[in-house]
């Protein structure tokens, strides 16, 4: 395989790799020439190659910029993190927004994120810039429009909360992903921590007492490596379901209607008391709930019963189930915009959701 390789320094290197190693050959962009042109400099990896031509490069070395999150243990891990962020965008499948082709490369201790080329960012007459996110964890955060209009969409399906965040200037940015996804524009009109933290392993971010005695037994809250812990989609998505479920059987026991059926269910097992869920019969309950939702504003009692099952799930909406999480509430490097009251809520969900692990 031959590489034609632009360094940071915007210098051209043509590589040859082969079964014995990488090494700059003699080719220009006019004449390909394979040879050698430094017989005795041959190197094992890629990485030592572009380390041995490029000073710049043997520094975008990233784990200093995660020092305060836990250094070589959270470079190592974020890579991880970012795939799944790119897998959940993926599958979302909103219509404009593209996303890079990604893989995550572990080689002999290392650790390389290796992703397809954004249209144009080669051309050095045309400069490319990071339009929406943040490439400095909070410090300075850029939103674009077009951004905006699509990670709302896709924020929906991830369960994320749209936020407001303060950058450097003290601006207020509102954003619809964690400030670590960043969108770029390529030449070609298309655009490019997404799950929120688990706070299991990150001591110190809620009192002592808000861990169950069970929880606290356990070690937890537990200090990791590192501080990019996060819980898993399938995870939130459960967390969703069961909150969902319990949204319309708060509703539908509220409501109070046909307590006879009720009754005569508990006694068949189809519904059973306690925080148990319905084995039977959600669908209908939906209905029901949907049914009475549509004369709410006939029927103060209903509007009421609605309301009250909202906030006992946790819902954004006091008239309709809408569970989203803000996915950077718990970051010590970003400064959220969002009241006091709001905060507190979107902490309480994580927390939640933790348990349920």
């Amino acid at each position: 395989m031959y590489l034609s390789i632009v360094t940071l320094e915007e210098k051209c290197f043509h590589v040859t790799s082969s079964t014995r190693g990488f090494y700059i050959n003699d080719s220009t962009e006019e004449v390909f020439d394979p040879t050698p042109s430094l017989p005795k400099s041959m190197h094992h990896s890629l990485i030592d190659l572009l380390s041995f031509v490029s000073p710049l490069f043997k520094r975008f070395d990233v784990k200093d910029h995660y020092k305060d999150l836990g250094g070589d243990a959270a470079a190592f891990v974020a890579p991880c993190n970012d795939l799944q962020g790119v897998k959940a965008y993926c599958a979302v499948d909103i219509e404009g927004l593209h996303t890079l082709g990604t893989v995550v490369v572990d080689y002999r201790g290392y650790r390389v994120t290796a992703q397809s080329i954004i249209p144009g960012i080669l051309e050095r007459e045309q400069e490319q810039s990071v339009i929406y996110g943040s490439v400095d964890f909070g410090k300075t955060v850029v939103a674009h429009e077009k951004y905006l209009e699509l990670l709302s969409k896709a924020a929906q399906s991830l369960k994320i909360l749209p936020h407001r965040v303060l950058n450097e200037k003290d601006e207020i940015v509102e954003i619809c992903s964690s400030v670590e996804c960043k969108g770029i524009i390529g030449n070609d009109g298309r655009l490019l921590r997404t799950f929120p933290p688990d706070v299991n392993f990150l001591p110190g971010c809620l009192p002592e007492s808000e861990y169950s005695k069970e929880v606290r037994e356990l070690g937890f809250p537990r200090k990791h490596r590192h501080k990019l812990a996060s819980l898993r989609q399938e995870l939130v998505d459960a967390f969703f379901e069961a909150r969902y479920t319990m949204f319309f059987k708060l509703a539908y026991l509220q409501l109070g209607q046909n307590k006879k059926k009720i009754q005569n269910e508990e006694k068949s097992g189809l519904v059973s008391n306690g925080n148990a869920s319905f084995q039977n019969g959600i669908p209908e309950v939906q209905e029901s709930v949907k049914e009475l939702s549509k004369s709410s504003l006939k029927s103060e009692e209903t509007k009421d019963v609605v309301r009250k099952a909202a906030q006992a799930v946790g819902s954004l909406k006091d008239n309709e189930f809408d569970l989203r999480f803000d996915v950077d509430v718990f970051s010590e490097s970003v400064r959220n915009a969002e009241s006091e009251e709001e905060l507190q809520r979107q902490r309480l969900l994580i927390r939640d959701a933790f348990r349920t692990r």
